[in-house]
Parts: C-alpha cells; sequence; structure tokens
C-alpha cells in the first residue's frame, strides 16, 4: 500500500495511503473512510470503508485488477525477481 502526504480539503483529509481519505463529519461515523483511484483522467469511486486500512486494501485490489486487464500479471514478475506475487507493493 503506497504512502501519501498529508493535506485537507472540503471536508476530507488525506490518509497515508494514496487513493484513501478520511471524510470528518458526524455523518460519516459509520464509514469515515473512502477509496478512490483515477483512470483514464477520471477519478473512480471505489466505496466507503469503516477503516482506513480496508479502504486502501480495496483500492490495491483495484489496482491489480486494472494492471492484469492491461497484460501486467503480479504471479509473472514476482517469479521473475523470485518473490512471493503477495509481496508486490501494491
Amino acid at each position: 500500500m503506497a504512502n501519501h502526504g498529508a493535506g485537507r480539503r472540503n471536508g476530507i483529509s488525506s490518509s497515508r495511503f494514496t487513493g484513501v481519505a478520511r471524510r470528518s463529519g458526524l455523518h460519516y461515523i459509520q464509514a469515515p473512510y473512502v477509496a478512490y483511484r483515477y483512470s483514464d483522467g477520471r477519478q473512480k469511486h471505489l466505496g466507503y470503508f469503516e477503516t482506513e486500512i480496508e479502504a486502501a486494501a480495496a483500492r490495491d485490489a483495484f489496482v491489480r485488477k486494472e494492471l492484469e486487464k492491461r497484460g501486467f500479471h503480479p504471479a509473472v514478475i514476482a517469479n521473475s525477481l523470485n518473490i512471493k506475487p503477495d509481496d508486490i507493493p501494491f
């Protein structure tokens, strides 16, 4: 999971993970984290989550699927690097 710089805008503050933000306000208590991804120049909403880790995992899963669609297969790369596919940091 990639780290991300801090920032705050319009009731949303950055998370320590890329593609994850914490929403502020009482109406966001149930699912305070949102995951998103920019794809083809557009922001894609991936869902609301109770924890920052759940949101980051959802974003990572989305990124892996997008890369596999474009021909990048983590198992092949991991094998060539002699590591497990789960050890690839995204």
